[in-house]
């Protein structure tokens, strides 16, 4: 079964750089990173020494490896660049060092996912800050409207969260709440069908439509998910002016 976070401890397979990195052997990460080859050889699941590093913050280590010619966007198994990997493991540090070196921040994983709702998925705020922050201003609203294989965006990714400070940022850098997914929802629709009073208000405070086209789930109560309480329902229902007899409407349908 792959494994998208590295073992941190040494295993008899791992190749004589790994060792040294994860034992913070630095005199002999120096020696072997500049052997021709070795930094590109990969594990079981398609990890290099610079996803190693990465994943367990090895700031030292990771520079080493790219100095001297380690793929900063080599893939492992899932389709996980090295940033990616510093991701989901939230280690900001390296995900700085690597962003400095170049690393692909528009880097998609096998499920078509970007490292920005990697970081959202993680609820980083510190990593969606420096992701932002390197991305041109003219880019930024493209760069934070990318959807993935199923057609989410970061925004509704993280609108079922209640995430406010998170959300807030994806919308002061140009997330729209009204894009559609595969299935027709928005993430003023995700945020709905979860309950989130809070954020379905930021959303039309931002100028969203208040009623997001969809069809009704025949199994869903009412079209909102079934811990919804009945308070929320109603609060949610008035916000968007949508009349009781009418109930919230949700496209349901396989989503990756």
């Amino acid at each position: 079964m792959f494994r998208i976070f590295v073992d941190p401890s040494i295993r008899p397979h791992d190749t004589a750089l790994v060792k040294a990195i994860k034992s913070r052997d630095i005199g002999l990460v120096e020696r072997l990173a500049g052997v021709a080859g070795l930094k590109g050889l990969v594990d079981e699941n398609g990890n290099s020494a610079l996803h190693v590093a990465a994943h367990l913050g090895l700031r030292y280590e990771a520079e080493c490896l790219m100095i001297n010619g380690a793929n900063i966007e080599a893939e492992n198994k899932l389709g996980h660049t090295p940033l990616v990997q510093a991701i989901r493991a939230k280690q900001l540090t390296l995900v700085n060092l690597l962003l400095e070196y170049g690393a692909n921040k528009n880097a998609v994983n096998h499920g078509g996912r970007t490292t920005l709702q990697g970081a959202c998925q993680m609820q980083c705020t510190d990593i969606i800050v420096a992701l932002l922050a390197f991305t041109d201003s003219v880019q930024l609203e493209e760069f934070v409207n990318r959807r993935a294989d199923n057609g989410r965006t970061a925004l509704s990714f993280m609108s079922p969260t209640g995430a406010i400070e998170i959300i807030k940022l994806l919308l002061d850098a140009g997330a729209s709440p009204e894009i559609e997914d595969q299935n027709g929802n928005s993430s003023l629709s995700w945020a709905a069908f979860w309950g989130q009073t809070e954020t379905v208000k930021l959303f039309l405070d931002s100028g969203a439509s208040k009623n997001p086209p969809s069809r009704i789930s025949k199994w869903k109560k009412n079209g909102f998910q079934t811990s919804v309480s009945e308070k929320t329902r109603v609060e949610i229902l008035a916000l968007l002016e949508t009349p009781e007899s009418s109930r919230f409407k949700w496209k349901w349908g396989r989503s990756k």
